[in-house]
């Protein structure tokens, strides 16, 4: 199939309202906006060149192909770029994919037709101004003052990118202001921790909680189209944000040698195996809390992903997912009559 000179057909295409990704249903006919996060020139097993796409919008993820006019589209559009599709669902290894018969580069002027960048990135439930007000307030409550004085230089430094940036590409929190919704969540967790283990450090645990992840502002480009940049690829946040840590504890008038180097093993350890990238295990309670926070409320996030996207129909899921086992999506009490 020839696409060059459907681009100039635009109107066309979008003859019905556009369809968000999670409205998606097997074998039925799409047309809508979408953000290209990732695209490859692949090889069937017959050898013939297919393009493999991933489709975003603020409803979430989809795997699309083209499988016809490779030729001539390859390098009509490009990762990053917003794009009007037309194509059929069908259902492949019990999840939705998207095989795509038209597809056009969005342009200025295709507001007209329901297009809205607004649309194309996903984003937190939660406003990002009320969970700034609750993490600052969580930072304020610190006794600690060198703390205190140091976290609210560093965050409303980079107030802006905190409040809009994920926490990842794929894996957890992917979407805009996730960043900010999963160091929030672990601070909760880690005050109430805190409260039941009276023998936790609970400013410097706090502290490790809001500055475990502040490398991903240097790791990833931001909430459109998030990519790795070269320092992300060649460095990792990890490393950045330790780096980004010393220097905003310069700008601290006497802040403590030791308190920077505690600091240094809750980054540096999070990640809480060297298999999973961590240059250090926790060697410090707090750090030991610290990685188990972080790993459970990523893990939860995975999960209720996976619960959300799966086709099957009943009480499990397949098998498809992150875990590569069925989930059980089934019976709650919260939920039984009484």
């Amino acid at each position: 199939m020839k696409f060059k000179g459907y681009l100039h057909t635009f109107k066309a295409l979008m003859a019905k309202k556009p369809q968000q990704i999670s409205s998606f249903e097997p074998d039925k006919e799409i047309e809508g906006f979408y953000l290209v996060t990732e695209k490859n020139i692949r090889k069937t097993r017959a050898g013939d060149s297919y393009i493999d796409l991933t489709l975003q919008d603020k409803s979430g993820t989809i795997s699309a192909k083209i499988w016809n006019g490779v030729e001539e589209q390859k390098d009509e559009f490009n990762e990053g770029d917003a794009v009007a599709v037309k194509g059929n669902t069908d259902i492949y290894r019990n999840k939705l994919q998207l095989n795509v018969t038209k597809i056009s580069r969005v342009q200025e002027d295709h507001e007209e037709y329901g297009y809205s960048s607004d649309s194309l990135v996903p984003s937190s439930k939660r406003s990002p101004e009320e969970m700034w007000d609750e993490a600052m307030g969580i930072i304020d409550s610190l006794s600690y003052k060198h703390l205190k004085e140091f976290l609210i230089s560093i965050y409303n430094e980079n107030k802006v990118r905190l409040m809009n940036h994920p926490a990842a590409k794929f894996i957890h929190h992917n979407f805009r202001s996730g960043l900010l919704e999963h160091t929030l969540s672990l601070a909760k967790d880690a005050v109430y921790f805190s409260e039941k283990n009276k023998d936790l450090d609970r400013d410097m645990l706090l502290a490790g909680v809001f500055m475990h992840d502040i490398g991903k502002l240097k790791e990833l480009t931001g909430e459109v189209a998030t990519a790795y940049t070269d320092k992300g690829n060649l460095i990792g946040h990890i490393v950045l944000g330790r780096d980004m840590m010393h220097e905003a504890a310069k700008k601290i008038d006497g802040f403590p040698e030791e308190t920077l180097m505690l600091l240094d093993h809750l980054i540096l350890s999070h990640q809480g195996k060297y298999e999973f990238a961590s240059p250090r295990r926790p060697l410090t309670k707090e750090a030991m809390v610290l990685h188990f926070l972080d790993e459970m409320d990523a893990k939860l996030n995975i999960f209720d992903k996976a619960i959300e996207e799966d086709q099957n129909e009943g009480k499990w899921t397949s098998a498809n997912n992150y875990f590569g086992a069925q989930l059980y999506e089934g019976f709650r009490t919260d939920e039984k009559d009484t």
